[in-house]
Order: structure tokens, then C-alpha cells, then sequence
């Protein structure tokens, strides 16, 4: 139930909102409320199972974004599912756990924030979860050659596991990479408590400043066809994600002073870098027809294919790192194509890339199986998505682009709270982006042509698609512009780095220029990690509940 007044308000029942919630209530001093626009899910099963997650696109459980057409995916609009509950898009997602590489931590403190890299970070992605326990005899079947216990580990809230490990495409999967010399690396409820209270389906409109000042002291709300405010005694925090909190700051007044100016809403901080920054993973897939396997068989409907049964891989990327050098420098961000404050930002992010696309140690791609045919595929004549899966026996593999140079951008279109943003990727607008995932998926064939995964696959390959049949890198990159896909990874809207460099909160996720106000979610993370998001959301949520407690002196 909502009070008048509280010491803590989060706008965003999210990852990163409830991680907060828990950490801050922990003293027993404090109150939080938390805003959280969706319904409670808790109930669903088609959110607790991960192979039924797909079953809630579209529905009352997404936000059913979709971003601008994209001029270099054939002006295809992509559709961006995002979380609308309590868990965010954690109620969305596969529920694949995968923390980010030491150099891409390391990277967030060489943008300027102090405090940020792997070995700062690695005790808070340890306090979110619990380290799995894998037995010797699933070794084999998960392509591990060990797996060590730790036994110095404190257990988390999050339980980590793999799946079962029984399938023959694991064993497939796992020693045809180690073949080709890719081998798996070793180490990869409170709502009770009387201090919290969480209102649902309740859509947070507006941050509420002191009059003539930039000292947030509240949130406006509106909840059940009635606005109401509540007062913050100590800070209002921002948990939206990278598509909603960009929108609440400028519905706040805080953002581009152009943009507001266009929606009649008065500044209050000029910080051009909100909305700015948007990046997110590309994915494309292909299936193969399998044969049927004594152990197991594939299934044979794709509208239910299990992605729980993913086994992520990173890869280092094929391409010639002498031709690679060429390509990055000659589409590096220029001073003639950007304003100053622009092109520190964009530069800064570039360099970033850049470093990681040269490290052989680092992956530029990840590589994915899902047993079964996908039935999320974009007709290749007019780019909609379809539900249109095909009879017979299929394996897919799926290719994502780790490590995106280009950046696109969220604003709002309106100072309407319950009008959706316009959400502008930019995929693939940067060359090099194209050229690198080009390679990429036309080696998905090469792997499927790889033994022991060809002995599971019809031979010759029998692709699901005519379109999927890629001669060369030409035709790899047509199909990408045809089939390409979001993982649903969006970040870095509202990144951390210094204001001079763009950034729109500091290392301690204050927003530049405002008191008492913060962004805890995946928009402030500055460089994406080079598979799945949640993890690092969780890590960051930790550090910012520390950072938060030790603030205000909080147990």
C-alpha cells in the first residue's frame, strides 16, 4: 500500500528495482515503495518455465516495443520485447545466467568511472547468485574438462544450474568446438517485510523537484486513473531500463534541451547524453532438418522449441585482424560528422569496441544451438515477424554479434507518460558491424559441416529456408538485412561517464547535476557485455545498494 512519504522510491519493479528494494529494506529502518507499471507474474507459468518465455510476447506481460525502421535491415521495424511486471524483463528472458568478460568490466572503469572494473565488481556479481554444483559425470555432456567447487562461495538469491544434461547435442556441440579449438572455459523474497511496499500496475509519470532547485524530493504516479505524488525523505531512484528510464528523465525535464523544448517541457538539467548511446545485441539464426536421435529426439513442432536448452559459446572472430584494423580505422567516429560533445562520447565507446574486436582472447561473436525449428522468423518479402513453424525434425544455430561499434538512440515522442518512445538502434548503421557479423554467420555453415554436430544434422545440409542458403560473405550479409533479429539486450541510454564525456550518471549512478537522484538499470551500463545482460544488471544493482547504504550509513 502507498504512503505519503517514504525514505527510498523506485520507479521500476524490474532486475535492478527489487534487487534494490531487498538490499535497502534490509535495515529495518528504512521504507521503500516501488513503482512497477506490469502486474505481479509470479504466478505464470509461462514466466517460471524457461522454454515458454517466448508465449508472452505480445502480451500482457511485454511492453511490445518495436523500434524505427531500420535503413540497413531493408527499413525493417524490429520488434523489442521488453518486460512489463514485477522482475522486468527477468519474466521475458530465457533465463540464461552469463557474466561479462573481465576486459569488457575492465572497460566501464577506463570510461571514466572509478570503481567499475572486474576485480571491484566480481564480489557483487558473487552476492547475486549461487555458484552452480556440477557433478563429474555431466562434465563430458556440458564440455567441461573440470568444474571447481567454491566452497569460500556465500550462496546468493539467484540459483544458477545447467540443464539437464542428458541430450546427444550436447556432446556433439561441445567436442566439435573443442575440435576446432574452441574449448568451454571453466568459470562462466522479501515482499513480506513491512519496510517495503510495492504498488503494481502503476505508471510512474515524473520525477517532482523542489521548487526552483534540482533536488528531487518525489515521484508522480498514476494509479488506478488517479495521479498521486509520494515524497522521497532520502532519493528517488530511476529502475526503468534502457527504454523507459531515458524516457522518465525527460518527461522530468531532464535531457536534450532541444528535445524538451519541441514537447513544451521545461529544462531543469541539460544533459545531452539522456537517450543517447542505445546499444543492443543483433541475432540471427539458421535451422538445419536433424536427423531423429535414439536419446531424445528433436522436437518436431517449432512453436515449442525449448530455448532452455541453449549452450552459449564465445568465439574469437574469424576475420583477418589485419583487414580488421583497416576497416575499424576507417570507420572510426569523425569530428566533421559529430559536435564536440558528441564525438567524445562516440569516440570513447569506439575505442572500447575497438579494443575488444582486436583481443583474439575476446570474443566478437556467440554462438548458440536451440533444439528445434525457430518460428519467430521475418518474411523475407515484407519483414513481419510470423509464427510460422515448419513441419519435420530441426537443429538451430544462432549467431550474435558480441560486440556492436554502432550506437542509435530513445526520445521521447511526446510529454504523454503512456506514449511509447521512438527507439532507434541503428543497427549496423557502422560498416564494420556488418562486415564482422557477415563472417560470423556464414561460419554457422562451416559448423554445421564440422563433425560429430554433422552426424546429427541431415546430410547434405538441408537449411530451413531457401534463403538460407549462403554462397559467400555477400549472401551472408543479405540474410542478415533479411533476418536479423534483437536479443533483447538494450543498454547504455543513460550511461556512466563523466559529464564532459556525455554521461549522464557518475560512478555512484547520481544523475549529473540533480540531487538525490539516481538511474540503477541496465540504461547506465556504458558498454555491453558480450552475451546476455542480466547478470551485469544484477551486479550493478548490488553495487549500487552498497554504494547507497554506505551513503547514508544503512545496515
Amino acid at each position: 500500500m502507498a504512503s505519503s512519504s517514504c525514505d527510498f522510491v523506485i520507479a521500476g519493479g524490474g532486475t535492478a528495482g527489487l534487487v534494490l528494494a531487498s538490499r535497502l529494506t534490509e535495515d529495518g529502518s528504512q521504507s521503500v515503495l516501488v513503482i512497477e507499471a506490469g502486474a505481479d507474474q509470479s504466478g505464470n507459468l509461462q514466466v517460471k518455465i524457461p522454454a515458454f518465455y517466448a508465449a508472452n510476447f505480445d502480451g500482457d506481460a511485454d511492453w511490445n516495443f518495436s523500434t524505427k525502421a531500420q535503413k540497413d535491415l531493408h527499413n525493417r521495424a524490429v520488434p523489442l520485447n521488453q518486460g512489463r511486471g514485477l522482475g522486468g524483463s527477468s519474466i521475458l528472458n530465457a533465463q540464461i545466467w552469463g557474466p561479462p568478460t573481465k576486459g569488457i568490466s575492465d572497460s566501464w572503469a577506463s570510461l571514466g568511472n572509478d570503481g567499475w572494473n572486474w576485480d571491484s565488481l566480481r564480489h557483487f556479481h558473487d552476492m547475486s547468485y549461487t555458484y552452480p554444483s556440477v557433478p563429474e559425470s555431466s562434465w563430458k555432456t556440458l564440455g567441461l574438462r573440470s568444474w571447481p567447487e567454491q566452497k569460500d562461495s556465500n550462496p546468493g538469491p539467484i540459483t544458477t544450474s545447467f540443464p539437464n544434461a542428458t541430450h546427444p547435442i550436447r556432446v556433439a556441440w561441445a567436442e566439435t568446438l573443442a575440435k576446432l579449438g574452441y574449448p568451454m572455459s571453466k568459470d562462466p523474497p522479501v515482499k513480506d517485510r513491512e519496510n517495503i511496499h510495492v504498488l503494481t500496475n502503476a505508471t510512474a509519470e515524473r520525477v517532482i523537484f523542489e521548487e526552483g532547485s534540482t533536488k528531487a524530493i518525489g515521484l508522480q504516479y498514476r494509479h488506478n486513473s488517479s495521479t498521486t505524488t509520494v515524497i522521497a525523505r532520502k532519493e528517488v531512484i530511476i529502475c526503468s531500463g534502457a527504454i523507459q528510464s531515458p524516457k522518465l528523465l525527460e518527461l522530468s525535464g531532464i535531457g536534450n534541451r532541444e528535445i524538451l523544448a519541441q514537447h513544451g517541457i521545461e529544462t531543469i538539467v541539460d544533459l545531452c547524453g539522456v537517450g543517447e548511446g542505445l546499444q543492443d545485441h543483433l541475432a540471427v539464426d539458421i535451422g538445419f532438418e536433424a536427423e531423429a536421435l535414439e536419446r531424445g529426439t528433436l522436437p518436431q513442432d517449432g512453436s515449442r522449441m525449448p530455448f532452455n536448452e541453449q549452450l552459449p559459446i564465445n568465439l574469437p572472430s574469424p576475420s583477418g585482424h589485419q583487414q580488421l584494423r583497416m576497416l575499424l580505422e576507417q570507420n572510426r567516429p569523425k569530428q566533421d560528422d559529430l559536435p564536440d560533445r558528441e564525438l567524445a562520447r562516440a569516440s570513447a565507446f569506439y575505442r572500447v569496441a575497438e579494443k575488444a574486436l582486436l583481443d583474439p582472447a575476446s570474443p566478437s561473436e556467440v554462438y548458440r544451438t536451440s533444439l528445434g525449428h525457430n518460428p519467430f522468423e521475418s518474411d523475407p518479402v515484407n519483414g513481419e515477424r510470423t509464427l510460422n513453424p515448419l513441419p519435420g525434425t530441426y537443429l538451430t544455430l544462432v549467431g550474435i554479434l558480441a560486440h556492436p561499434t554502432s550506437r542509435g538512440n530513445v526520445h521521447i515522442q511526446s510529454a504523454n507518460a503512456s506514449v511509447a518512445p521512438v527507439i532507434d538502434p541503428k543497427y549496423l548503421s557502422n560498416p564494420v558491424d556488418i562486415e564482422v557479423f557477415a563472417e560470423h554467420v556464414l561460419y554457422l555453415q562451416s559448423l554445421a559441416s564440422s563433425p560429430p554436430l554433422s552426424g546429427l544434422l541431415k546430410q547434405p545440409l538441408r537449411p530451413s529456408r531457401a534463403i538460407s542458403y549462403m554462397a559467400d560473405l555477400e549472401a551472408a550479409k543479405e540474410y542478415i538485412r533479411i533476418r536479423a533479429v534483437s536479443m533483447w539486450h538494450p543498454a547504455g541510454t543513460c550511461a556512466m561517464m563523466p559529464a564532459e564525456m556525455g554521461g549522464v550518471v557518475d560512478n555512484h549512478l547520481r544523475v549529473h547535476g540533480v540531487e538525490n537522484l539516481r538511474v540503477v538499470d541496465a540504461s547506465v551500463i556504458p558498454v555491453l557485455p558480450p552475451a546476455n545482460l542480466q547478470s551485469a544488471v544484477y551486479a550493478v544493482a548490488e553495487r549500487a545498494a552498497c554504494l547507497i547504504k554506505s551513503q547514508y550509513g544503512l545496515k
